[in-house]
Order: C-alpha cells, then structure tokens, then sequence
C-alpha cells in the first residue's frame, strides 16, 4: 500500500524541508506503509531536504519518489528496506548523503539510483 498525502503539515515540515515518513499512513488510506513511489510526495519532491523514516519503519521498497529533486540534500534508509528501485534518486543533484541502517536488509539495488547526484554512502 502506497499513501498519496505524505505531503501534508504532519509529515512535511515546509519550513525546513524536512520529511519524515510514518510507520502508518493515517487518514482514509491507513495501514502500514511498505512502499514509498513518485504520487507519495509529488506536491512537496520539489522542497523535500532531508529524509527520514519514522521509528518501527516497515518500508520495503523505495522507487522513483525522489527523481530528479534539486534540493534533497540526504536520506537515512531505514534496516527494513530490502529493494531500491529504477531511478529513486537519479537527478538528485543536491544529494549527498545517503545512510543504510545498521542491520539493513537490502538485498537489490537497482540500476541509476544514484546518477547524477554527489551522493556518498555510509552504513550506520
């Protein structure tokens, strides 16, 4: 299940760019949130800074939701994650810091996750 309304005052900070991604998508979607795409923060990719996952994250994939953002700046992939997908952060040309949780369980990355970015990868 994806959300659609990740860009909303509860989840999006405006003021400093901030987005955390919750363990549950609330509202008329509700559920847990295994799968973060492109509609989940297409109002807000354009001022998304930074990125995180709130604690107990169940995510599992992350696909194209941050291509092409010019001013995403970081992002901690939480341990749950197991699949990036085609093109998640290709265009990111403000990126440069990408973190893995200690305990990841990525296990498939896709091609052009990090083209044209200046990302930097570390494992926490």
């Amino acid at each position: 299940m994806s959300v659609s309304r990740l860009c909303t005052s509860t989840y999006f900070n405006s003021a400093t760019g901030a987005l955390t991604v919750p363990v549950n998508g609330g509202g008329a979607n509700g559920g847990t949130i295994n799968e973060l795409v492109a509609s989940d923060v297409s109002s807000c990719k354009s001022s998304v800074k930074t990125v995180t996952f709130a604690a107990g994250s169940q995510v599992t994939t992350i696909r194209n939701a941050f291509e092409y953002s010019g001013v995403l700046t970081g992002i901690n992939i939480p341990a749950s994650v197991t699949t990036i997908g085609n093109n998640a952060f290709e265009g990111c040309s403000a990126l440069t810091s990408v973190s893995f949780a200690a305990g990841s369980k990525l296990t498939s990355i896709a091609t052009r996750i990090f083209t044209h970015t200046l990302a930097q990868c570390s494992w926490t």
